[in-house]
This record gives C-alpha cells, structure tokens and sequence, in this order.
C-alpha cells in the first residue's frame, strides 16, 4: 500500500512568546488553544510591462514584503486571554500571588504600546515562524447553550521557516461557557446592576487600527504605527421589563441613551469583567426578534470615551498566569 503523503490538517499547533524587540524572534512559551488558524504572507509580486509586446508582461519582481495576516479562532478561556489583552491594550502589571489579577483600558490621550510576539506555527514537514505579530483585531461572541468563542487577528513583520517548535507541555485551560456570562446594565456605576436571566447572545469586537510602516529604501517594514480604534458591539436579550426599559428609554429620549453595558465572566477561581461605556444605537434596534417562541430584543452599541472606565471600555481579569 502506498505511503500517505499529506500532512494532517488537525496536527497543526500555534505557539506563543513575548518578544522583548519587535520584530526579534523568540522563541515560544505557550501552546495555544484554537480551533482554526490562518496565515496568510504578504509579498508583493507585481508585473513589469512595457509597449512592444503582447505578452502580459516582460518580467515580475517583487517590491514589497512584510509578514502579511494571522487570524485564529476559538474557544475563548481566560489564560489565552491575558496574552490577547496584553497585545491588544499594553501590558498589565499583574497583582496578587495566584489568582493573578490585571485590569487593562482603551488608550484615550496618550499613546500606548502593546506587546509583540512571536507565533509558531504548523507541523513536523511544514514548520513557519511569525514576528513581530501585533493585534489589529479581537472579537468575542457568545450564544446561549454553547462556548464563548473569540477571534483574533495580528499583523506580523515577517514570516519564515521554523526548524522545529518549541517542546511545550499541553497547558491547562479554563474554557469559558455562555453559561458563566453575565449581563449587566447601568447608567452611572458600571458592573452593579445583574440583569438576570435575559442574554441570549453577546458580541463585542475591538479593532486597534496598527500597521506596519514602509519606507523607500527597504523591502520590508521597519517599524509599526498606531492609530484611531474602532470598536462596537451588541446584545439580544429576552424582552423583559428591564430590556424594555432600556427600549423605551431610547424611544422617549432627546439626547443619547448611554449606558455601562458589561459582562461578567466566572469560572472557579478565574474570571474576566468587561465594562463597555456606550449609547444605545437607536438606528439599530431590531424589536421583538423571536427566540424558540419567545420575544426578544437586539441592542447595539455605539462606543465612546468614558472617563468613569477610563476609556471605552475596560477589562479586569483573575487567572493563573504570573508573568507572560
């Protein structure tokens, strides 16, 4: 019988390590949990045509080359997360002696500088190395009777061949459920009002805006620049008197609704608050959705600066990871 040649898809890992230079690779220190991983380099390769021929072109050269888009996905748990935030945000100064807490906030005013990785990637017959990887997008959806799922999105300076991965135990992992998710709604203190047996769904998604910077006089980039973010988010709720509170209050309002809409994850000893300062998005109210026969609300948010969050939003955490 013929010897299989194909690389088994499923045998891929992704691996991860805190880089002290951007753009210097290091070597991996975590394995980490997903489902779905995406690379995609970017080498621009672009035609050379001139008058004379009918050819499509005369030669190709390539003119550009940075590390391109790495996209993973997954089931969210609060180790992983630290390493997620402390890209997307900046680095958290951990406290306590196991569980460890951090508390990280948008940027406002003042500049901020996330973490770099690096990302091992793949299989024994096809190993690569990503560095310089720097978050430009993260996204968390949750959906009653199921996982907290995220989506995570790095640039990266380069992509090159990895010799071999770092040897990683497996770790543990506290995998959150939508059933350790709640709801919260309040107009002033954010995080107190429990909305009780009422979120069906839940998505919010931070976009950071990062790149890489090119200049003539080099083939790849030299550095990353920062920029406005973006972010928004949503939630469906069954229609109770609390949620239809919040419908009419935006129906009777002359100025925006606003609101600290949070979410408060635990699971044992580990947990993750999120605290989002937004107004309700009157123009994307979708009213008396139905949910298994059942009237429900979907309610979007508009974020904005808060200086009671510190931000447009701010997120603590409690885990096992001391340092990253």
């Amino acid at each position: 019988m013929a010897t299989p040649t194909g690389l088994a898809s499923k045998l891929r890992q992704v691996q991860i390590g805190k880089e002290t230079t951007w753009g210097t690779a290091v070597a991996a220190t975590r394995r980490l949990a997903v489902q779905e991983a995406t690379f995609k380099p970017n080498i621009q390769t672009e035609p050379i045509t001139e008058l004379g021929t009918l050819a499509p072109a005369v030669d190709v050269d390539i003119v550009y080359k940075d590390g391109g888009e790495i996209e993973l996905k997954g089931y969210l748990n609060v180790e992983d997360f630290q390493y997620y935030m402390d890209g997307t945000f900046a680095a958290a100064t951990p406290s306590g002696a196991g569980p460890y807490a951090r508390t990280w906030t948008a940027p406002h005013r003042l500049a901020y500088a996330p973490n770099s990785y690096t990302l091992e990637y793949g299989q024994a017959g096809g190993l690569y190395k990503a560095a310089g990887c720097l978050v430009s997008k993260f996204e968390i959806t949750g959906k009653i009777k199921e996982w907290l799922m995220f989506t995570i999105t790095f640039i990266a300076k380069e992509v090159t061949t990895l010799s071999s991965l770092a040897a990683l135990a497996d770790p543990v992992y506290t995998r959150i459920r939508a059933a350790d998710c709640g709801l919260t709604i309040d107009p002033t203190t954010p995080l107190t009002t429990t909305i009780a047996s009422t979120l069906l769904e839940m998505k919010f998604s931070f976009t950071t805006n990062i790149h890489n910077k090119p200049y003539m006089g080099q083939l790849g980039p030299a550095g990353f620049g920062i920029d406005g973010w973006e972010a928004d988010g949503e939630i469906k709720a069954e229609f109770t008197s609390a949620i239809k509170a919040e419908l009419d209050a935006v129906l009777t309002a002359t100025t925006a609704v606003k609101r600290f809409v949070g979410f408060t994850i635990a699971r044992g000893t580990s947990s993750i608050d999120l605290a989002f300062a937004a107004a309700w998005n009157s123009s994307e109210q979708t009213m008396f959705d139905d949910e298994n026969g059942n009237q429900a609300l979907t309610l979007a948010m508009i974020p904005y600066h808060s200086a009671t969050v510190g931000g447009f939003v701010s997120c603590d955490s409690t885990s096992s990871i001391a340092s990253i």
